[in-house]
């Protein structure tokens, strides 16, 4: 259900009708079914399961320490790198 913008000028003699209730029930279920989907990324994540069998390119501190064959370079760059590589992290200072 997609979301639909909530009523935020509710006056004092204002009484909701059955299309404000619709409307509200759909917010709560969108609301519900974003939450169930950061719920079950955090669950892959506290899980164990690898940024690959989670079709992922986030690591988390733990997984990053364990990784031994990439070493990790920082550089500070005024244009993005033309060839960026694994394990390359760069910090655009230009902007």
């Amino acid at each position: 259900m997609a979301w639909q913008t909530p009523v935020e000028n509710w006056k004092a003699p204002d009484c909701p009708t059955f299309e404000d209730f619709n409307r509200i029930e759909g917010n709560t279920a969108y609301l519900k079914g974003a939450l169930d989907t950061m719920n079950d990324s955090i669950t892959d994540h506290i899980s164990g399961a690898s940024p690959v069998e989670r079709n992922d390119i986030h690591f988390t501190i733990a997984e990053c320490r364990g990784i031994d064959s990439v070493p990790i370079v920082l550089q500070c760059l005024q244009q993005d790198p033309a060839n960026p590589v694994v394990g390359q992290i760069w910090l655009r200072t230009d902007k």
